[in-house]
């Protein structure tokens, strides 16, 4: 009898030490700004508000588990700002500024390391730092913030919630986004839809600042977009040409290409037969810096790539390189007229391959002496990606369905296996056609994506499709 009363005595004991370490749960409120109120009241409680006295707090972008739950996140994040601002005494730092911040950041369901605190606070100028993070529980929505002390690194209190999943909250999730691990690659996000056509699409750090953008072209614009943890936000667009002065065949073929040199990102914009043009960041936009020949294809380490356009195709014979070192002119004689051209090392062996989808949409591989090394047997569209995407040490070779217009598109994406190309994946179908690709970080997470543009009815979407198994 009296091991069980020292033993039930420990129990209180512990439960007395660790209660205030737990997340305190606030209970299931019927809408999402209740939720959110009652769990900044409490927050608040920890914070040192007092009459003639201002503190500064950051609110990081939010956790999550799943990439459909984007939206929500993004709406408790900006609950969480309008609750905080409304309270006498307190400033928030800037969402650009902490966008900047969290770059080498990747906050585990909203824990930080003490030294991340600490450095956070001291680039965002402000005393504390909350985080947090949102899980769905099947019949409710749980929501987990985080009170860090930016001075010591200490985190002072947990703060939960419990949301009734009602109709408003099914909203803001996308279902239709769900991945499949058991595939070798799965959708991680998608937007919703742009109101304009994007014809390019590129990753790059245009200012220089360590974080990296999002570079699109629309028809007659280009636009740097940043990730702000949540979606994609416009910080500069600059026309580049004016398509009234377009013919019809050059309306929608564009190249878009980067470079870095004398310590800066170039942007290079091809129009074909129109003007070539480079783009530097000046400030806060980017700025015309110079122009080459028209029909830019591709850039290497040694040499630029440029075509002839004819129809709505480029001449084989017509292609030439360009070096960078003394800018001698060489021909490039192709045995193809083709859509889409891409040059890399796609087999390992030592030198480049050249890729192109020619005028009968049969895909080609030539070696740098252009013989014939690989020619698919199936048809693909015309865009054409080189990348190593699940960082296995060998470059994929992305493409697209050779689709007719106005219906359904898919990614493939092929891998030289030491004898032929074999095919690593055919998408699900995708509704509208895929107009752009590239690979990069665009949300300065850490992992390289493949982002794929589609246009429909409705306009462009913007996707990331991750490598489920990467080695």
């Amino acid at each position: 009898m009296t091991n069980i009363k020292v033993s039930f005595l420990i129990i209180i004991l512990f439960s007395i030490i660790l209660l205030p370490l737990l997340p305190q749960a606030e209970g299931a409120e019927n809408t999402i700004d209740d939720g959110i109120k009652l769990i900044t009241e409490n927050l608040k409680k920890d914070l040192p508000i007092a009459e003639g006295r201002q503190i500064k707090v950051a609110i990081l972008p939010f956790n999550w588990e799943k990439h459909d739950q984007w939206v929500l996140c993004r709406v408790v994040c900006e609950l969480f700002r309008t609750q905080f601002s409304l309270t006498e005494g307190v400033t928030l730092a800037e969402r650009e500024a902490t966008q900047q911040a969290m770059v080498n950041l990747n906050p585990e369901k909203g824990l930080l390391k003490a030294e991340d605190v600490t450095k956070l606070g001291k680039l965002l100028g402000c005393n504390f730092i909350v985080t947090g993070h949102v899980a769905d529980l099947n019949t409710v929505i749980n929501i987990n913030a985080f009170l860090w002390d930016a001075g010591t690194g200490n985190l002072i209190s947990t703060r939960s919630a419990q949301i009734k999943k009602t109709a408003e909250i099914i909203s803001m999730i996308d279902h239709e986004n769900q991945s499949d691990s058991s595939e070798l690659y799965s959708v991680k996000w998608r937007s919703k839809p742009m109101p304009y056509h994007i014809l390019g699409i590129l990753v790059s750090d245009v200012d220089g600042d360590g974080i990296k953008d999002l570079v699109i072209l629309t028809e007659n614009e280009f636009k740097v977009m940043s990730w702000d943890g949540f979606c994609f936000v416009d910080r500069a667009s600059v026309q580049y040409v004016n398509i009234a002065q377009l013919k019809r065949n050059q309306w929608n073929m564009r190249t878009l290409c980067e470079w870095y040199t004398d310590g800066q990102n170039e942007i290079y914009i091809s129009v074909p037969d129109v003007e070539t043009s480079i783009w530097k960041w000046e400030k806060d936009a980017p700025v015309k810096v110079g122009t080459l020949a028209p029909s830019l294809l591709s850039i290497q380490k040694d040499f630029l790539v440029f075509g002839q356009l004819k129809r709505n195709y480029f001449v084989g014979q017509k292609t030439y390189q360009v070096s960078r070192t003394d800018n001698s002119r060489s021909d490039r004689l192709i045995p193809k007229d083709y859509y889409s051209l891409a040059v890399g090392d796609v087999n390992g062996v030592e030198g480049r391959e050249w890729l192109i989808v020619d005028v009968d949409n049969v895909m080609h591989i030539y070696s740098e002496d252009m013989t014939q090394i690989w020619q698919s047997t199936a048809t693909f569209g015309s865009g054409i990606t080189i990348a190593d995407l699940d960082n296995n040490g060998r470059n994929e070779i992305v493409g697209t369905s050779d689709m007719p217009q106005n219906e359904k598109d898919s990614l493939i994406i092929l891998e030289w296996d030491g004898n032929t190309y074999v095919k690593k994946l055919e998408s699900q179908l995708i509704d509208g056609s895929i107009t752009a690709t590239c690979v990069g970080d665009p949300n300065n997470d850490g992992v390289d994506e493949l982002v794929v543009v589609t246009y429909g009815q409705n306009g462009s979407e913007i996707c990331f499709y991750s490598a489920n198994n990467p080695q």
